[in-house]
């Protein structure tokens, strides 16, 4: 047996916890149905599996590895012989146990009561959505805690409570996408068996389930991932790089529906959609990943050595997908500048928009690694976090007698060539702050490359 699961069965789940949990969870049931029948008891199970497997066994899964920390044994395991991928079923499963045995109980409960009242598939349609409610909260919130362990900048309880609530948040994604298969309904009067994707019509309900299914699949695959790093193992970028594809297939297929279609026939949508899907994903990974000075000092003398092969295999998340977001803007720059069939062309506007976006990208992507560049910054995405917020949301109202709008936020379409000029001339300016410190703070600095590691 995996030594960490049996390691976290003993610690969480003793006889006495294990009887008091069952007395527990058997005397609600009995209270339900001796109320209302067969409807309270299994209104009782639903509300017991919400409260005890999802929200608290969210906490368990966000505390598992933050609690080693605090109790410093995480170093320990960490030098362990355990396999990453043991490490990680390990703490997802075993942390959440005690949880899961009482949600053991509530899913038989449902699945029998769905059993009698609806049949087979209902019951087989309640175990999955159950279960993948539960895998997704306690996955997320583990993700987010290793996240958070792999900055060294979680220990407190308030850490604990957001990543539970992420967890929670996560879950909630899951229930919302089920509604959709359950009631078949997109929006209030519109309710339609098929569901339009990339022009394919797809039966809504399986689009969904495979939806819930393929996202649950990712998050146990991040986990997984930011184990190894956090046992020392190199990842390669491959996975990000599939993970990129497939979230921009997948959210560039929803430009192809009707309903969005309706609201605006002449533009490029499925490029656009690509190229937001990218920025957004790029915007996440600056936030979350460490900044490593040692790492970013390796990438400029590999850059600088040519040597782009391993140049590729330690680049950043972030590096990825902003290359990604840039190649994408440039795809739909070409996709309404020229005349294409089934597109409009010759819309210079259209391509003043999209490259002021990407200047603005750049820009604030180098506003996150200016403060992590300064000597001294030990919270710096915080601070970069801030300073977007005061950039996008409350210097364009302030400065507005002054052109505000068209300095700080200028993706707007009657700028003309000014609108990218601006954004540019920005990133310009933030990226050559961000040289000259870290030339000052890293490159001269003299410090020992990173580990070798086998990279997979």
């Amino acid at each position: 047996m995996n030594p960490e699961f049996q390691r976290n069965i003993w610690f969480e789940c003793t006889p006495r916890r294990v009887v008091f949990l069952l007395v527990c969870v058997a005397l609600v049931l009995l209270a339900g149905h001796s109320s209302l029948g067969e409807e309270g008891l299994r209104n009782a199970a639903k509300y017991i599996f919400y409260g005890l497997t999802i929200a608290w066994g969210a906490r368990h899964a966000a505390t598992t590895v933050i609690g080693e920390m605090r109790e410093r044994t995480w170093d320990i395991q960490r030098m362990s012989a355990i396999s990453p991928f043991a490490m990680t079923w390990g703490k997802l499963l075993g942390s959440t146990s005690y949880a899961w045995i009482g949600g053991a109980i509530c899913l038989l409960v449902l699945f029998f009561t769905a059993f009698r009242e609806a049949g087979p598939i209902a019951a087989v349609a309640d175990f999955f959505y159950f279960v993948s409610l539960a895998l997704m909260a306690h996955t997320v919130a583990l993700f987010s805690s290793l996240l958070a362990a792999r900055r060294r900048q979680a220990h407190s309880r308030l850490d604990v409570f957001f990543f539970q609530a992420l967890g929670i948040a996560a879950a909630w994604c899951v229930w919302t996408a089920w509604k959709f298969v359950v009631d078949g309904e997109l929006s209030d009067g519109f309710s339609t068996d098929n569901f339009e994707w990339w022009g394919m019509q797809i039966n809504q309900a399986v689009f969904y389930a495979a939806s819930i299914v393929a996202f649950l699949g990712w998050a146990i695959i991040g986990c997984y991932r930011v184990m190894r790093r956090e046992l020392s193992v190199e990842n390669s970028p491959k996975v990000w790089v599939a993970f990129l594809v497939f979230m921009v297939i997948y959210c560039a297929g929803h430009a192809d529906t009707d309903i969005i279609r309706a609201l605006d026939d002449d533009e490029p949508l499925p490029f656009l959609y690509a190229m937001l899907t990218l920025a957004s994903l790029t915007y996440i990974a600056v936030f979350v990943e460490p900044k490593d000075h040692v790492l970013y000092r390796w990438l400029a003398e590999a850059f600088a050595a040519r040597r782009f092969h391993e140049l590729y295999s330690r680049m950043q998340a972030w590096m990825i997908s902003y290359v990604a977001a840039l190649a994408a803007g440039l795809v739909l720059i070409v996709v309404i500048a020229v005349d294409l069939d089934g597109f409009p062309g010759r819309d210079w506007r259209g391509v003043g928009v999209v490259l002021a976006a990407l200047g603005l990208l750049t820009r604030d992507i180098g506003i996150f690694l200016l403060f992590a560049v300064m000597s001294g910054a030990k919270r710096g995405d915080y601070a970069a976090g801030i300073t977007l917020g005061v950039l996008y949301g409350i210097a364009p109202s302030l400065f507005s007698p002054f052109g505000g709008h068209a300095l700080f936020y200028p993706v707007n379409p009657e700028l003309g060539v000014l609108g990218p000029l601006v954004a540019w001339g920005e990133a310009l300016g933030v990226w050559y702050a961000v040289y000259r410190i870290g030339k000052k703070n890293i490159l001269e600095k003299r410090v020992s490359p990173p580990v070798g590691a086998v990279v997979a």
